[in-house]
């Protein structure tokens, strides 16, 4: 016997106990459920097969195609279930929610025992292969809440690799290996299943020998009819659909109509995968190419290529019946009845043997195990099963109905590692919402039956449409103005068992094409100006209309004008098709009609037939275009009104009347109308501002010497002008305009401007209006915002200048040139401008003359041809300020000018000056008239006079601030303070000089500060905390200054007196320039001894001796003479009997004299002291051997007297 091998990735089979019964019973509670009647067929074969059909055992495998089919018979084995798990070791890991276990073996038989986790809930097991998931799932089994701390579950399957353990832990795995299953010596052989082939079979290697029951062979051709009549489906889908339609009657086949059919159809065709030369791995390479039906409408042959494996293994894994046909499967019953063949609960296999295998190992027998048969009733229903639209046709004729294709398609199950998934399908039509019943759309094969569709992706793997299937339902036609079709389209699923699933409906609903819209090519709105602002206007089309698939009767223009603010301005609220036109707006419709080809309006519409161009205007018909066909349309609105807005738009929709069906549609669309405007054709004219009198003068030359002119206009209120470019400015040189009209180059020197002026006016106004225009030269453009104009005259230019403006509109209109009106001159409209004679005043002179109390008096004078309207007088006492009267300020002072006889103009001015030891400077500039429009002369201000030196002397001594004293630290050091205005430079008549004496009971060994020029005295601290005394204060004296602020320089004298406590007085002197002495004096107090601190610690009462009291103070105890600790203590009370107090116990101690130990008291006096510290501030302790209640007063007298005194209370017991 050759090897056998399991490898269920090549060959499996799968088992499903089929209860008949039961699947009848669910289609007749459907049926009752929606109360719809059935075909009594239907009913009667429910019900015969409710009573009487035995439960099934049926099996079916399949190979893979790089396994190939073998070229005999499969094999199915028997035998009587046994189980001898082994314990495994496995590897664990947590996946998917559980416990995942792998044994690296594929197993037949799995047995888990564990722990629970959660005691209320189920405990699972899902055996797998390759994978862990639903889709590998081979196998299942689960224990119920309440099973036991430790369960266990137990699968067979037709090999597993791996498992998912869920609310379990601590396994011990056990299994029987797939190989160990197969191998053994009980399985005995039941049937023989192959093709229905004859015996020979000519050309092929396929063993056509008996098939059949071990003990009941026949030939193929029988075997196959009882495999047939044994295992094929008495029952197909079911009677209703999911919206309560009755679906196709369903017929099984007739079975020898089947087999003739797969004989003469199938065999010829798979003939060559049997030939003996090729071996079985190498089948699905063969190809075969067949003709086929090409497209519909199409004439040209089509042809697939095909393999011819696909062609049996395909229909043997989709429809239930050929796969007992050819061999793919077989049925027997659980339980033994009318004499056939029985398996109840034992265990079976297929096998089929190989010459050779993929992996070219030699002949083996490939082997299946089916270990037991799942309860199998029910099938899924199809999910997200959708129709829609898959292909419209155009009418094939002018004025025919549209026609259309549905694609009905659903989810596509995915492969599983078992075959019990939906393998064929059904699709069913119904034409409308009130069908009752559906028929179906597959098609009929010679058996009699419906043939299911095999599910075939939409799309390559990788795609979305991969995991959908579907079909396209035939072309129909959708009738003219019916509304459109609304069919519906129940889908319902088969496994290769033969158990249908539940219907699913999907409803359609699609109507035809809305009629084609006209097209707007091009939309202008005109209007021109005829004097006013009621403007006549026009309204031009281009529309092209379509004639491929529809008759138009007539061509629908709806439109609606409104006023605009803007050219972006939308239409108001309430501009519609077909409605009235809101206030302030007006309608303008008008209908079209065909005669045949030609397109003709009413009175004001003039049409033009063009070609498909557009470009040509044609003859009505064939001539403009087989398909769309265009018109230029033009509509006399008839007129405009201007005078309350600057543009009008118009909102405009099309649409067109057929011969046969509804009107088309709107276009655009009711809400976006076609949108143009026209703006106002009337012309603005620009106002001039008033002649002023005599003869406008430019502003003086600027840097290169050019004269400005300012030119103003006004317009219109609301006028609307070209935002870039609506406003014109001309212009014409006098020589220009004189040669013009004959008039010499050059009025006679000396001829006044305005006389100049007047022979302008005169020849403009005697020309006409052409050549008035002819004579100015367009300046420049400027933005319709504009209302001036800032022109540069030519460099030198001595001629009048003359300008005028003119306009443009928004939309492109041009004011007309500015004339005359009734009363009015034709230069009215110009502006006159003259580059002006700049003339000056020459450099003032100026005198100044000191009075008493410092006042000054300026004399200024100036020679002038222009009229001199002022002096502006200029001071500073920057000498490098004064360089430019520019940069000395303001003027402290403007003088009026008079005339001094002449051309001499003359002004004084008296006042004070401060005063101050800098000289000031003095400047005058004189300011003449600003023009003389009679000559057209400009004045400007003179140069200013060189700088005139006036000084100014302070009236009295120097400034100095009362001296300010501070001892500094134990007294010694003294810091004395001031600060002083007087100029810490020389002057023109020398410096200021300070000098510092000392004197008093604490001067001794301090020196005086010789006098010193102010600049001279050094840089130091002039502030306590600025950095510590200068050299040389000890003893001093030392004079110091520091940095200048406020106008005040600070001055400082540092000293030492050599005893703090005896005070001195402190002198500091300040002469200026003309000797004048200012002296400031302070008195330096003593410094007084801080008194001794004096510090109580403790207080401790020790029972039978006293107290002993524990101080702190800083006293010096090396002073001389010493400090004097003074003690006295003071009983309060005494016992009985009543009697006055005694008297107090005093002790005196020089601090000196105190002795230092950290022990007791030395023996002695009533009051001892210790000291107990050695580093200052020292501790002491103090003993009164007195019981209190005490009061103990401690004085600390200092070498000077002062005293620190502490009084102590302690309480008796």
């Amino acid at each position: 016997m050759a090897r056998r091998i399991a490898w269920p990735y090549w060959f499996r089979a799968e088992s499903a106990k089929l209860v008949w019964p039961a699947i009848a019973d669910l289609q007749l509670t459907q049926i009752r459920q929606h109360g719809v009647d059935v075909d009594p067929r239907v009913l009667e074969r429910l019900k015969t097969i409710r009573e009487l059909r035995p439960t099934e055992i049926q099996l079916r495998w399949a190979c893979a195609k790089e396994l190939g089919v073998p070229a005999e018979p499969f094999v199915v084995w028997r035998r009587d279930r046994r189980d001898e798990p082994r314990e495994v070791d496995v590897r664990q890991r947590l996946a998917h929610g559980g416990l995942a276990l792998s044994w690296g073996r594929v197993a037949a038989y799995v047995e888990v025992e564990c722990d629970v986790i959660n005691p209320t809930r189920a405990v699972g097991l899902l055996v797998t292969r390759g994978g862990i998931g639903l889709r590998e799932t081979v196998g299942a089994d689960a224990v119920p809440p309440g099973g036991g701390s430790r369960v266990t579950l137990t699968v067979r399957c037709p090999g597993g690799t791996r498992a998912l353990l869920v609310n379990g832990f601590n396994p011990t795995v056990r299994i029987v290996t797939l190989q160990r299953v197969i191998e053994d010596d009980g399985w005995k052989p039941f049937e023989r299943v192959g093709l229905p082939v004859d015996d020979p079979w000519p050309g092929t290697s396929y063993d056509t020998r008996e098939q059949g029951l071990a003990d009941d062979p026949v030939d193929p051709v029988e075997a196959a009819i009882r495999r047939l009549q044994r295992g094929g489906p008495p029952l197909g889908w079911y009677p209703v659909t999911s919206t309560a339609r009755t679906a196709p009657v369903w017929v099984p086949p007739d079975y020898e109509r089947l087999l003739k059919e797969v004989r003469s159809e199938t065999l010829p065709r798979i003939e060559r995968i049997y030939r003996p030369a090729l071996p079985p791995w190498q089948q699905h390479e063969v190809l075969d190419t067949s003709p086929v039906d090409g497209p519909e409408g199409s004439s040209l042959p089509a042809t697939a290529q095909l393999p011819p494996l696909s062609l049996l293994t395909l229909p043997a894994a989709g429809d239930p019946f050929l796969a007992l046909a050819l061999g793919f499967g077989t049925s027997y019953l659980e339980e033994p009845r009318f004499d056939l063949p029985a398996v109840g609960g034992d265990d079976l296999m297929v096998t089929a043997d190989y010459t050779d295998l993929p992996d070219r190992s030699g002949p083996a027998t490939m082997a299946a195990y089916v270990p037991s048969a799942p309860r199998h009733v029910s099938t899924a229903t199809p999910t997200t099963v959708t129709a829609v639209r898959d292909g419209l046709g155009a009418p094939e004729v002018v004025d025919g109905p549209w026609r259309e294709t549905i694609r009905v398609s659903w989810d596509r199950p995915e492969p599983t590692a078992a075959l019990g998934q939906g393998t064929g399908a059904s699709l069913a039509r119904f034409s409308s919402p009130s069908d009752v019943g559906a028929e179906c759309l597959l098609p009929v094969r010679a058996a009699g039956d419906f043939r299911p569709l095999l599910p075939v992706p939409d799309g390559e793997r990788g795609e979305p449409g991969f995991r959908r299937t579907g079909m396209v339902d035939a072309v129909a036609e959708i009738s003219i103005g019916s509304g459109g079709r609304q069919p519906g389209y129940p889908v319902a699923w088969q496994d290769v068992f033969g158990v249908w699933s539940r219907w699913q409906d999907a409803l359609y609903a699609g109507t035809e094409p809305a009629p084609p819209r006209p097209r707007l090519v091009a939309m202008a709105l005109t209007s021109v100006f005829a004097g006013s602002p009621v403007c006549p206007a026009t309204l031009e089309l281009e529309v092209a209309v379509g004639w491929e698939e529809r008759t138009p009767s007539a061509l629908e223009v709806r439109a609606v004008l409104f006023p605009m603010l803007s050219s972006t301005t939308s239409p108001p609220a309430g501009v519609t098709p077909f409605g009235a036109a809101p206030p302030g707006c007006f309608r303008r419709d008008a209908v079209l009609t065909f005669s045949g080809a030609t397109l003709s309006g009413g009175a004001g519409v003039t049409v033009e037939h063009l070609d498909s161009a557009g470009e040509n205007v044609v003859a009505p018909g064939p001539a403009q275009g087989e398909e769309g066909r265009r018109y230029r349309l033009r509509f006399a609105v008839p007129v405009l009104d201007f005078a309350t807005t600057q543009r009008w738009g118009i909102a405009l929709w099309t649409r067109t009347q057929l011969a046969i069906g509804i009107p088309s549609g709107l276009s655009p669309s009711a809400g976006s109308p076609a949108l143009t405007s026209a703006a106002s054709p009337v012309p603005v004219a620009p106002i001039p501002p008033p002649l002023p009198p005599g003869v406008p003068m430019g502003s003086a030359p600027d840097a290169q010497g050019r004269s400005h002119v300012r030119v103003h206009w006004s317009v219109p209120g609301g006028a609307d002008l070209d935002p870039s470019r609506g406003v014109i400015v001309w212009e014409v040189a006098e020589t220009s305009l004189r040669q013009s009209v004959g008039l010499p180059p050059q009025a006679p020197e000396g001829t006044l401007p305005g006389v100049r002026l007047q022979q302008l006016w005169d020849a403009y106004d005697a020309l006409s209006q052409d050549r008035r225009r002819a004579l100015f030269r367009r300046l420049t453009v400027l933005p319709g915002s504009s209302r001036e104009a800032d022109v540069p005259l030519p460099k030198g230019s001595a001629d009048i200048h003359l300008f005028t403006v003119t306009t443009l509109s928004r939309s492109g209109v041009e004011s007309p040139w500015p004339a005359p009106t009734a009363g009015q001159d034709a230069h009215e409209h110009l502006q006159a401008v003259a580059a002006p004679r700049v003339r000056a005043p020459s450099e003032p002179r100026v005198a100044s003359v000191i009075g008493a109390g410092g006042t000054v008096t300026l004399s200024l004078s100036s020679e002038s041809r222009i009229p001199v309207r002022e002096f502006r007088v200029f001071r500073s006492r920057s000498a490098v300020a004064a360089r430019s009267y520019e940069s000395m300020g303001p003027p402290f002072a403007v003088v009026p000018a008079v005339p001094a006889g002449g051309s001499a103009y003359a002004a004084e001015w008296s006042g004070p000056f401060d005063a101050s030891w800098d000289d000031w400077f003095v400047r005058a500039v004189a300011v003449p008239v600003d023009a003389v429009p009679v000559e057209a002369v400009r004045g400007r201000p003179s140069p200013a006079c060189e700088p005139v030196v006036v000084t100014v002397l302070p009236a009295a001594g120097p400034d100095l601030a009362p001296l300010v004293a501070s001892p500094l630290g134990a007294g010694s050091l003294v810091l004395v303070t001031t600060s002083t205005a007087a100029p810490a430079r020389a002057v023109g008549l020398g410096s200021h000089r300070v000098s510092v004496e000392v004197a008093g009971p604490g001067a001794g060994g301090i020196a005086p500060a010789a006098p010193l020029p102010l600049e001279s005295v050094p840089a130091g601290p002039v502030a306590d905390g600025a950095g510590g005394p200068p050299a040389g204060a000890d003893p001093g004296a030392v004079l110091v200054s520091g940095p200048r602020s406020g106008g005040r320089t600070p001055l400082a004298v540092w000293l030492t007196r050599a005893d703090p406590h005896q005070p001195l007085d402190v002198v500091v002197r300040l002469a200026d320039p003309l000797s004048r002495l200012t002296e400031q004096r302070v008195t330096v107090p003593p410094v007084a001894d801080e008194p001794p601190s004096l510090e109580l610690i403790d207080v401790m009462t020790i029972v039978g001796r006293g107290v002993v009291l524990r101080i702190r103070s800083d006293a010096d105890i090396e002073a001389e003479p010493p400090y004097v600790l003074l003690v006295q203590a003071q009983r309060t009370r005494r016992p009985f009997p009543i009697a006055p107090p005694p008297p107090p116990v005093r002790a005196r101690f020089e601090l000196d004299d105190i002795p230092t130990r950290a022990g007791g008291f030395p023996a002695g006096t009533v009051i001892q002291a210790v000291r107990v510290t050695t580093s200052e501030p020292h501790e002491y302790q103090v003993l009164v051997q007195l019981a209190p209640p005490l009061l103990v007063t401690l004085t600390l007298v200092a070498p000077d007297g002062e005293r620190a005194q502490v009084i102590v209370p302690v309480p008796g017991p």
